[in-house]
């Protein structure tokens, strides 16, 4: 293994800045979430819910500042009408982008985009680039702050410190025109120029001219300069030339607080400036004799007290949409707080008036906006800096009906709308089964987020979410089976049906969200409640079908009807299985004579209306058809003109019957399912898929999907019915437990697989021919995001919405999980799914204590405690949360002594005797004595368990040290080793004397050890604040030592070839290491070594966006994700075995993967032509790593490998400016967006972009293009398998 594969699993959830912008028409009302690194585009839909639109993370740049860019102003209906009685085309513009975003990158760019598309097609994003002047120090780079003109008139850009940039926008029609003949080039601003400011730049922002000076435009800067506080004001007039804009001198701003935090443009060029708790109202700014006024604004006692010994800053501001006559007025505003609490401000010429407005019940950050339409109540947006986003709504949604029975109060009441989920930050994680009682077969990924009082022990999952929407609890669920979900015709209803083995239960329930349970008589019922339930539906009319074990069932309604129902009821035979096909109103029934073993037939059944009266239910046997072997399932599907019966049966085999259109049975074929190594493909549930059922048509060549008793998935085509055959087939590994197949009526490119805890859906796109796509299925609720999903027993769909009375609940997807009813609505999109479990204070540290069937959490919790004879005093103290592994709450929190800090946990259990086995968790750290040194500290925790639930925990002894504690690891089932401050001990447990002894002189390293591991007994490796990783070996002392008072040693092994500040390490391999460092590296090391000398080479550098706080081995990978080739395979395809991922504080977690040298060369030349191209990098193509122009700057040069074939040799010479570890490098991210569609062909249509290129690299493209074309199959294969092998 030389080289190293890292990709993006999960994206940080973190966003700088929420905008409304509507990039796509004037009829979408989009919002635009902007991150570190990506923009996320959603629109505003029912009630308010965000609908996923599209994203954009391929910048390769970070992201400075963003703001919208209006290109058309947004009309009024009446408006518009007056427009087209003018004669103007405003219908047409309104398919047009009337705004637009603008950021600013750190890679000197200014950058508008906007998207086009629709949603069938899919959206695409259209930019334009502006370059930005270049700098040898960031703080003098523009793009620090970013500001539009209100009417956007006009752009400026703007350094931290002295440099500006103004840019005049062309006219709205020259853009609009532009974007309208779609030529690829759109330019917004038409000149520019440069200045420079004295002083850093706190603050930028256009003024608001009053109404009767609109041509006005005036660009306010707050600077600090000579150690004061200065607003810089910049104006010039709309037509006016850039270099007539007036400069006027800086006049000094009065603030109280420190520095400003908040700047407001307000009507009138006038502004707020808000420095700690202190509001200035500034007028007169252009007269050049500003004028301050202190606003004194409604207070509010701190949300949580002790947060900070300051009180909480106003972190953002938003103006809510008001129709135009009031906005010319006054000035309405929101004011949040960092804690939450929210002000509505409503700001005359001479007053301003402030009210309480609701509490966010979140940290609130940068990312704070209102979303609203004129029509719509204010929908504001609060993403969460530490803690769950949210979105509320204040007033009322437009109702056809006057809302009479409300007051004012009731009416501006914040209501929620939904939670956005947010995991950051991350300082701790743990991959863990969580051995126990779990059932889990691969690891969970754990990790600490939030701030108290929001902090949580998250796991984070990915795959389709099922937002509950409402649910309720009975106990008679415990033993359902199998649940249909059926019309009632005429009242708007549902019919559920709950199959157990021995009944089946009737639910008649609401179509709304309040979800009302109606009851069922079912002594009058037409359906059969005393059996179990093997197959219902019902067809396009709302007519009821079921089969059970005993009988089949027709009716018009749930009530029995002389003319409308029918039964049928098998006297001599048990059914066993069955399919109904209601476009052909016919039934296929497989019968038992008797016990298991005895004769079983196949029957077909004519449903629906008799010969003689069609309107009259009625139930008519037509054919049987004697079988060989005991039928386990039957599906059917119809071919016009045929209908197939698929039978499976014990023996392993799959039985094809044709249904005549004269209702006969004929067996066609038998096909047999390939073995498995544990014995017969026996198959337990089918499905077929086609994407014909969803478009109501006809299908074509569906797919047969089968539930294998081993836990296996097998997929095979079928063949036209006149020569019917199945065709490729393909094993996908699901489970280890038998595969329940569930096929939704009327959605036919889909079905659910239920096995254990996985619950998948699987989508057939008919793009490969056995391929389908599976997806974990997990439920998210917003009221319990620390819902543990339990195994799911059976679901279906609700019908769809013309059958039901209101639409809130059609076609949701409904879940039956122990003694829970869920109904859920399914958002098909791939997404992060957190589960956040709450915990006492901000947690920092994560294990799971396996002796106590609990995560144990450390946390720093503050107060405030009031003594009688003083103020209120902030303190702050570590708490220990025990969390039972399928808990979904701590079952006991312990807390330690304010000064304290925990740095390390540790779980350490011994035996005493066969049975006696003590636990205890190590909880290192450090305190602060009364004199203000601060020494280390370990102290021993012995939890009491009770059913396997931490209730207690006893404190044994404590360690002293004198420096603090920051790692701990066990050498062996009595000993640890400590990094105590700069040094390493070693303890042992003397069982005998039940103490703990220091058996070897502590050994002093370089700087302070942070993080330690153990290989086998007596080799500990640490990684060093400054020193890279350090090896030290544990050995007994020389006999004749008579020197030494300890009977063991700590010597001195070997040490990185490097110093580099480290964070984490993990072993991988027999001589492999894999580190990183706080300044964003991903390193690894050969850690063979000779005696008292460095480690062996380096093996790769990865320079990653962001530092990687912990790295982990582990087995995440879902067992139908694609394997991926180890060491049995040719050692050219070879990769590591195993799962690696990694965090960053803001939430990203990272998949590592070592990869070979024949793959790193093929994967770092696909790299290469990924970076090289204008559609994939859009961004940075023009500035790639690698080059091979002659007129690149990069200061080395050196042969790389190029070419996508195994085994190619050749090699291009390119200029780089990054060292050559880093070429051992392959990002996972850069390769990702060749899978965006039809990967294959995206590949060769790169192929034959970069063989356009009048350079060395298209001259060698043009030379072996045939090879490098037959090599796109084999070399997308790989990428795939290996960019989709974590969660």
């Amino acid at each position: 293994m030389v080289g190293v594969l890292t990709r993006t699993v999960v994206r940080s959830p973190v966003v700088k800045c929420i905008l409304q912008a509507r990039i796509r028409s004037s009829t979408c009302n989009d919002v635009i979430f902007v991150g570190d690194d990506f923009i996320d585009v959603k629109e505003v839909r029912h009630q308010g819910h965000l609908e996923h639109v599209a994203a954009k993370a391929n910048f390769d740049a970070r992201i400075r500042a963003a703001k919208v860019f209006t290109i058309d102003p947004l009309l009024d209906e009446d408006d518009i009408f007056v427009k087209l009685e003018n004669g103007e085309p405003s219908l047409d513009d309104r398919k047009l982008p009337p705004q637009c975003l603008a950021i600013t990158l750190d890679s000197s760019e200014l950058l508008f985009l906007y998207l086009r598309g629709d949603q069938e097609t899919g959206f695409h994003f259209v930019h334009q680039s502006v370059p930005l002047p270049r700098y040898d120090k960031t703080i003098f780079q523009p793009g620090e702050h970013l500001a539009v003109d209100p009417s956007s008139r006009a752009l400026a850009v703007v350094a931290a410190e002295r440099e500006l940039v103004i840019y005049a926008a062309n006219t709205k029609d020259d853009i609009k025109r532009s974007i309208r003949q779609n030529t690829g080039k759109w330019p917004i601003v038409s000149t520019q120029r440069h200045l420079q400011v004295d002083g850093v730049i706190h603050h930028m922002d256009f003024l608001l001219p009053s109404a009767d000076d609109e041509d006005h435009i005036v660009l306010l800067l707050v600077v600090a300069h000579g150690r004061r506080t200065k607003a810089l004001c910049i104006d010039w007039y709309v037509g006016s030339d850039l270099h007539q804009a007036h400069i006027h001198p800086g006049q000094p701003l009065d603030i109280g607080g420190g520095t400003p935090s908040l700047l407001i443009p307000l009507s009138n060029a006038s502004f707020f400036l808000i420095s700690g708790a202190n509001v200035v109202r500034w007028t007169n700014v252009i007269c050049g004799s500003i004028v301050g006024r202190e606003v004194t604004l409604l207070h509010r006692d701190p949300y949580h007290p002790g947060a900070s010994p300051r009180q909480p800053m106003w972190v953002n501001w938003c103006r809510p949409k008001r129709v135009q006559a009031r906005t010319d007025e006054v000035d309405h505003l929101y004011l949040v707080r960092e804690d939450g609490a929210m002000l509505l401000l409503e700001v005359l010429e001479d007053e301003v008036f402030s009210s309480h407005a609701g509490n966010f019940e979140c940290h609130v950050g940068t990312a704070f906006a209102s979303v609203g339409d004129l029509q719509d109540p204010d929908i504001l947006i609060a993403a969460g800096d530490m803690s769950n986003g949210k979105i509320y709504a204040i007033g009322h949604w437009s109702l056809p009906i006057r809302v009479a029975d409300l007051n004012r109060l009731d009416t501006m009441k914040m209501r929620l709308v939904e939670s956005l989920p947010n995991w950051a930050s991350t300082t701790d994680m743990v991959t863990s089964t969580l051995p126990g009682k779990s059932q889990r077969f691969r690891d969970g990924v754990f990790i600490t987020s939030g701030r108290q009082p929001f902090g949580s022990v998250t796991e984070l999952r990915r795959g389709v979410e099922a937002r509950l929407s409402v649910y309720f609890e009975l106990e008679e669920l415990r033993g359902v089976t199998d649940v249909w979900a059926l019309p009632i015709v005429g009242v708007g209803r549902m019919l559920i049906l709950l199959a157990t083995p021995s009944h089946t239960q009737l639910l008649d329930i609401s179509s709304d969200v309040d979800l009302q349970v109606y009851e069922v008589d079912e002594e009058a019922s037409a359906l059969d409640t005393g059996s179990q339930t093997l197959a219902a539906a019902s067809n396009s009319e709302g007519m009821l079908f079921q089969i059970t074990r005993r009988s089949i069932c027709v009716s018009n309604g749930p009530a029995a009807n002389f003319e409308d129902s029918a039964r049928f009821d098998c006297r001599d035979a048990t059914i066993v299985a069955a399919a109904i096909e209601t476009g052909r109103l016919l039934a296929v029934t497989a019968e038992r004579s008797g016990d298991l073993g005895s004769q079983s037939t196949l029957v077909c059944y004519r449903l629906g209306g008799n010969e003689d009266d069609m309107d009259r239910a009625s139930v008519e046997r037509k054919a049987e058809l004697a079988l060989q072997e005991e039928p386990l399932c039957v599906m059917l599907f119809t071919q016009d003109p045929a209908t197939i019966a698929f039978v499976a049966t014990t023996d392993g085999n799959l039985l094809a019957v044709s249904v005549g259109q004269d209702y006969t049975l004929k067996a066609i074929s038998s096909y047999g399912v390939p073995t498995s190594p544990g014995g017969l493909g026996i198959c337990d549930s089918m499905a077929i898929l086609s994407a014909g059922f969803e478009n109501g048509g006809a299908p074509d060549l569906p797919l047969l999907v089968c539930g294998l008793r081993d836990g296996r998935i097998y997929t095979s085509t079928i063949g036209p019915t006149e020569n019917l055959a199945l065709g490729e087939g393909k094993f996908i590994d699901f489970s280890q437990t038998s595969v329940k197949l569930v096929q939704v009526q009327d959605h036919g490119s889909i079905c659910y697989a239920i096995s254990g805890l996985d619950t998948c859906l699987l989508t057939w796109d008919r793009q490969r021919p056995v391929f389908v796509d599976i997806q974990n299925v997990f439920i998210s609720d917003k009221s319990r995001p620390q819902l543990a999903q339990g195994p799911i027993v059976a679901c279906t769909h609700m019908p769809a919405a013309h059958f039901l009375a209101t639409t809130s609940l059609a076609d949701s997807l409904v879940l039956v999980s122990g003694n829970e009813f869920l109904v859920t609505t399914l958002d098909t999109t791939l997404v992060t799914i957190p589960r956040q479990i709450p915990v006492s204070g901000t947690p920092n540290r994560l294990i799971y204590a396996e002796q106590q069937r609990s995560l144990v959490c450390a946390s720093l919790q503050y107060g405030v405690n009031p003594f009688p004879s003083a103020a209120p005093q902030r303190q702050i103290w570590p708490v220990i949360n025990f969390i039972p592994s399928r808990g979904s709450e701590p079952s006991f929190t312990y807390d330690m002594q304010p000064g304290e800090r925990v740095y390390s946990l540790l779980e350490w259990s011994f035996r005493l005797g066969e049975d006696k086995i003590y636990s205890f968790i190590l909880v290192a750290g450090s305190y602060t004595r009364s004199s203000g040194s601060v020494r280390g500290r370990i102290s021993f925790l012995q939890p009491a368990n009770k059913n396997w639930t931490v209730t207690g925990v006893k404190e044994g002894q404590r360690t002293s040290f004198d420096a603090p504690v920051y790692a701990l690891a066990l050498l062996d089932e009595i000993t640890y080793a400590a990094c105590v401050g700069s040094t390493v001990v070693v303890f042992r447990f003397a069982v005998e004397e039940r103490k703990w002894e220091q058996m070897c002189s502590p050994f002093e390293l370089a700087s302070p050890g942070i993080h330690i591991t153990v290989w086998g007994t007596s080799q500990i490796f640490i990684s060093t604040a400054e020193d890279s990783l350090v090896k030290l070996v544990f050995s007994d002392h020389d006999q004749h030592s008579e020197v030494e008072s300890f009977p063991h040693r700590l010597s001195f092994g070997a040490s990185g070839p490097r110093a580099d500040a480290l964070l984490n390490h993990t072993w991988l391999e027999a001589s492999t290491h894999l580190m990183t460092t706080k300044y964003g590296q991903l390193l690894g090391l050969d850690a063979t070594s000779q005696t008292d000398g460095p480690f062996g080479q380096m093996l790769f550098e990865a320079n990653l966006p962001r530092s990687l706080t912990r790295v982990r081995k582990c087995n995440v990978r879902a067992p139908w994700k694609p394997r991926r080739p180890t060491d049995q395979r040719a050692e050219k395809d070879r990769v590591a075995d195993y799962d690696v991922v990694a965090c960053a504080a803001d939430g990203t977690i990272v998949g590592v993967t070592l990869i070979s040298e024949d793959l790193l060369r093929r994967l770092s030349w696909l790299q290469r032509l990924c970076e090289w191209s204008e559609v994939l990098s859009p961004h940075s193509h023009g500035r790639a790593a690698y080059s091979v122009s002659e007129q690149s700057f990069a200061r080395d040069e050196r042969a790389m490998s190029v070419g996508l074939g195994a085994g190619s040799t050749a090699e291009l010479v390119m200029r780089t400016g990054r060292s050559a570890l880093s070429d051992r490098h392959v990002d996972g991210d850069v390769l990702a967006r060749l899978l965006e569609g039809d990967g294959k062909e995206n590949l060769r249509c790169l192929l034959r972009e970069i063989a356009q290129r009048e350079d060395g690299v298209g001259e060698w493209m043009r030379a072996h293009m045939a090879q490098e074309l037959s090599a796109v199959d084999e070399t997308m294969e790989i990428a795939e398998r290996l960019l989709d092998a974590w969660i």
